[in-house]
């Protein structure tokens, strides 16, 4: 089984606030299901989203 990721564990990778966290995780090209009132995303996708956009930046408010 595929570990999952949810919001505070991708604050903990990106070492950012988990309101940012939430505000990627709400961007159309980010790999996150939202299961019930839960934003998920695999751990895979999550570091083949992060190689693909390592150049990108992100304007998060």
């Amino acid at each position: 089984m595929k570990e999952l990721l949810n919001a505070k564990d991708i604050a903990m990778e990106l070492r950012c606030g988990k309101n940012k966290a939430y505000q990627l995780m709400h961007q159309s090209d980010f790999p996150a299901i939202k299961i019930g009132g839960r934003y998920l995303v695999a751990r895979d996708s999550f570091e083949e989203f992060l190689t693909r956009n390592q150049y990108k930046e992100y304007a998060l408010h």
